[in-house]
Formats: C-alpha cells, sequence, structure tokens
C-alpha cells in the first residue's frame, strides 16, 4: 500500500515539473516569435522605405 502511495507521490511530482518545463518552454518559444515578427516587420519596413527612396530618386 505504502509503494503505490510512493510511486503516485512520485507520478505527480514528475507530472508537475514537465507541466512547469512545458510552460518555461512555450514561454521562451513564445518570446522568440514574438521578436523574430517584430525584427522582420521592421525590415520589411525598412526594405519599403529604401525601395519608395530608390523609387522617388531615379524617377525624378
Amino acid at each position: 500500500m505504502s509503494e503505490n502511495r510512493k510511486n503516485r507521490r512520485k507520478q505527480e511530482r514528475n507530472k508537475k515539473y514537465s507541466e512547469t518545463e512545458i510552460r518555461k518552454k512555450y514561454k521562451a518559444l513564445k518570446t522568440f516569435f514574438i521578436v523574430a515578427i517584430v525584427i522582420f516587420v521592421l525590415l520589411l519596413f525598412l526594405l519599403l522605405l529604401y525601395s519608395h527612396m530608390f523609387i522617388t530618386n531615379h524617377t525624378h
């Protein structure tokens, strides 16, 4: 009986640990995606700005 209880407690502890690990990984992934999107948008904006300047310089 005590063995079962011990095993169950161990499983619960492992489950909690894995849940927190998953949460940490998810949070890190989320931050990475947000940063990647922000950088992408900034690069796109700079590209548009540069191409606009390039076109205006060559047409006038």
